[in-house]
């Protein structure tokens, strides 16, 4: 029974030891698959109204299917986060790299490997049969170090055999050290941050699209508006030349002026509902829905001002733009890859030690003694001396790691040009509103001059057509300058990387 004792629990103390001089190491997919935060200060001041979604529905994450619903912006926005097919996919990118991490860290466990053979040899004088088993465990350690134990018990004709051995490799010059062998889990690791990034710039991209596309509507719809209320002043003004014409007032180019331009409004009347068409779907397809639902939204022209100083926003984007802490990452990396590279042209010398305790005889219980030992302490080495490819992969890192500062700093420059861009791009949209106003009061009253003097028979209604048309440019510029104006300022806030809340850990 002690022999037992010894084949068993010594190479479970060998293993406890092994952990236990590595330390634990935990995998923590965190955040990978989190619920996107909403958005932060996205509101343009529209009310909301309550959902009414059909019966059937999905989990939370899943498209909804609906009939019918009533959005207003934050609604569109909020709902597009959980239901966007394309961010859906992202996110699931973000899950893969989770999983990447999980099978790089995986490296380090404990190596538990079950062996068994069985076999018959033989020859023109006798055969022999042989069979055996064992248990092997090994576990590798960050900084290089392999170690092994196993356990095995084989038979071979009538000799019995069993051994627990022990081995350690330890790299002394290729190889040594945690940065070479955590290389993998390190590139997993930066690839998950980059991911999450990745998520985060898409969800911002998505709101910036749904805002455009809410807005786009908002815009088209008004223009519709617009257009119909021209077709019925167009009519009014055909109906008014061709009496005129009959009591002799106003010549036939009057009447067919009028027609002319009451063609015109129809036509325009019928591109607008087009256009309000492809919004209303263009927005159903950013929230996810099918072309089978209905979906109507409740906004206005109404809008808030916005502003922020120039240093505070470019400031605002140094710190939280999520492609510059990418940048300043790929330092880290390219100077981590750079000293891989340089170990990489080190000779492999690797320092071998072995232990073992066996024993032989008639039968399984004389083998199980132990009683016999053996140990082995050595150098080892293989390696091409010139080490040409990893030289030259040694100098291309060099290369790499003097472009990633270039890069930084041209991308630093780049967000620069972007902030000052959107703030211009704010600021003429606004003035463009102040602009366009004024225009629709002289266009107003171009117009009310011109039906005063073709009422009153001084003049044609040439006039009345130009003011008629100088008004629908007039409200139609009003309509596009407030909607870029609302779009503008979300636009801003991406920019400057305040759209949507991001963890710390994302910005180092």
């Amino acid at each position: 029974m002690r022999h037992w004792l010894n084949v068993i629990i010594m190479p479970i103390l060998a293993i406890a030891a092994i952990c236990g001089c590595s330390g634990s190491r935990q995998v923590v997919l965190a955040d990978v698959a989190s619920e996107p935060a909403p958005p932060a200060d996205t509101a343009d001041g529209t009310e909301t109204a309550d959902a009414e979604p059909a019966d059937d529905t999905s989990g939370p994450g899943n498209i909804i299917e609906l009939r019918a619903y009533r959005f207003g912006l934050e609604q569109a926005i909020d709902w597009a986060l959980k239901n966007n097919i394309s961010l859906l996919n992202a996110r699931d990118q973000v899950v893969r790299a989770g999983f990447s991490v999980y099978a790089a860290a995986a490296a380090f466990e404990v190596k538990i490997v079950p062996k068994a053979d069985a076999s018959v040899s033989g020859g023109s004088a006798d055969t022999d049969t042989s069979r055996g088993f064992g248990l092997g465990m090994s576990k590798r350690l960050p900084w290089g170090t392999q170690v092994g134990v196993s356990t095995d018990t084989a038979k071979f004709g009538e000799t019995h055999t069993t051994a627990v051995s022990f081995d350690l490799t330890q790299p002394l010059l290729r190889g040594l050290g945690r940065r070479y062998n955590e290389d993998s889990l390190l590139d997993s690791r930066f690839a998950l941050l980059n991911s999450q990034r990745a998520f985060i710039q898409y969800q911002e991209s998505l709101i910036v699209a749904v805002v455009r596309a809410f807005n786009d509507i908002v815009r088209q719809r008004e223009v519709l508006a617009l257009n119909e209320k021209s077709a019925q002043r167009t009519l009014k003004h055909l109906n008014a030349a061709k009496a005129r014409e009959r009591v002799g007032l106003t010549s036939r180019i009057d009447v067919l002026r009028a027609e002319i331009q009451l063609r015109q409004a129809e036509d325009n009347l019928l591109s607008a509902r087009e256009a309000y068409g492809d919004a209303v779907d263009n927005l159903k397809l950013l929230l996810g829905f099918g072309t089978e639902d209905n979906i109507d939204i409740e906004a206005d022209l109404s809008y808030e001002e916005y502003s922020v100083d120039p240093e505070y926003a470019l400031m605002l984007a140094m710190g939280n733009r999520l492609d510059l802490a990418r940048a300043r990452n790929e330092i880290d990396e390219v100077a981590r890859n750079l000293r891989i590279a340089k170990n990489n042209t080190l000779p492999q010398l690797d320092l071998v030690m072995g232990y073992q305790r066996f024993g032989t005889g008639p039968s399984l219980s004389d083998s199980s003694g132990l009683d016999e030992t053996a140990w082995t302490i050595g150098l080892a080495t293989s390696t091409d001396l010139l080490r040409t490819t990893e030289r030259a992969a040694y100098e291309q890192a060099k290369l790499d790691e003097a472009a990633a500062g270039r890069n930084y700093q041209l991308l630093k420059d780049t967000v620069a040009r972007e902030v000052k861009a959107a703030l211009r791009n704010l600021e003429k949209n606004r003035k463009r509103i102040d602009v366009q106003n004024a225009e629709i009061g002289h266009a107003n009253q171009k117009l009310k001059l011109a039906e005063l003097k073709f009422e009153r028979g001084l003049a044609d209604n040439f006039e009345l057509i130009d003011a008629e048309e100088a008004i629908i440019r007039a409200e139609t510029n009003y309509i596009h300058a407030v909607t870029d104006y609302i779009v503008s300022q979300v636009e801003l806030k991406k920019t400057v990387g305040t759209l949507v809340e991001r963890p710390m850990r994302l910005l180092r």
